[in-house]
């Protein structure tokens, strides 16, 4: 088992001479926020040329909400790769503590494609050309959850065993956010929907927690273009919002992760603890959350929005001359030389 990555001395060359990154909103050391899953190397293709850009919904939330001013740390197993080594560097530049990263040379670190094409977006994860299949999700390890930072927020998108030690022991001094990425274990993705105090998840997984009469915590159902539907804890009904994309749709990658990192951001987490989370108070999160989203839609990739005008109109922040995207080097799709350097160790 490799080290935890050391990014102390990985500084960014985007940003301002002040030291602030175009359209980041102000650090808040009240609000800090862990986040542990799918962490992963996107490499976004649009136009015939790719992007490796760091994903996977754990990360994303992470990084959103370290734009919105949040004190953001990542707990991973990655490669000690190229791919792990670069998802290391770009979560640093977005002053996302990695420091709870591992970094293993027998691991190899997740890679997938994010293909947009025409308003539309697939994610594959084996090479097109090829065919080789790139590696998967590999959990830390449970006897690592006690070194799992401190924070107000532990948000999780895999039911494993190491996210259901931190959120059982953490449940009654913060609050624990789960959001499935994929269906898992169904004992597993139960037992961390039970510990839980909000639960975000996609219609089309099926989650039962999501189907019960009553609702055991804060649940909000994405419904894709449908918008959302959401409750609170106790409630049998439900309540809706529409969609907020007035626009083109460009690429909905990522939208769903800042459909939760949005509404996190405006949810009042003292409430949790002393049970007065009000109605009004989740759908003014999850307005904006849906606000989020529609303008991650209007820009390829998930974080295109940030920094322009749809980011300024969302957050109330003033907009840079243009968006914070890393200008990163553009690679060919023509064949699969380019792909394979990333998933390959090196």
């Amino acid at each position: 088992m490799g080290d935890a990555a050391d990014t102390a001395q990985v500084t960014s060359q985007w940003q301002q001479e002040d030291g602030a990154i175009p359209g980041m909103l102000p650090s808040d050391a009240g609000r800090t926020v862990h986040a542990s899953g799918y962490v992963v190397l996107d490499l976004l293709v649009a136009d015939g040329k790719m992007k490796p850009v760091v994903g996977g919904t754990a990360a994303n939330v992470a990084t959103n909400l370290a734009l919105l001013g949040w004190q953001s740390s990542v707990s991973a197993l990655l490669g000690d790769d190229r791919a792990g080594r670069e998802v290391v560097r770009q979560l640093a530049e977005y002053g996302v503590d990695t420091s709870r990263i591992v970094l293993d040379a027998e691991v190899q670190t997740p890679v997938l494609l994010h293909e947009v094409v025409n308003g539309r977006h697939r994610f594959r994860f084996s090479c097109p050309h090829c065919g080789v299949k790139y590696a998967k999700f590999r959990p830390l390890a449970p006897t690592s959850a006690p070194s799992a930072p401190d924070a107000a927020v532990h948000f999780f998108d895999r039911a494993s065993s190491y996210a259901i030690k931190i959120a059982q022991s953490v449940r009654d001094r913060a609050v624990v956010v789960f959001e499935p990425g994929t269906p898992g274990r169904p004992p597993a993705t139960a037992a961390l929907a039970a510990a839980s105090h909000i639960l975000r998840v996609s219609s089309d997984l099926g989650i039962d927690a999501a189907e019960e009469e009553t609702s055991p915590q804060v649940q909000i159902v994405g419904l894709g273009a449908a918008g959302v539907r959401y409750r609170l804890p106790g409630d049998r009904g439900w309540a809706h919002l529409d969609s907020r994309l007035d626009a083109p749709l460009v690429d909905a990658g990522g939208a769903g992760d800042w459909l939760t990192s949005g509404t996190l951001d405006m949810i009042p987490i003292e409430s949790f603890g002393a049970g007065s989370l009000l109605k009004t108070d989740l759908e003014k999160a999850v307005r904006t959350g849906l606000q989020l989203a529609a303008g991650c839609c209007q820009f390829e990739g998930t974080r295109g929005q940030v920094g322009t005008t749809a980011w300024a109109a969302a957050t109330k922040h003033q907009p840079s001359a243009s968006s914070f995207v890393p200008d990163l080097p553009s690679y060919s799709t023509d064949d699969c030389s380019d792909c394979e350097a990333w998933f390959h160790h090196s």
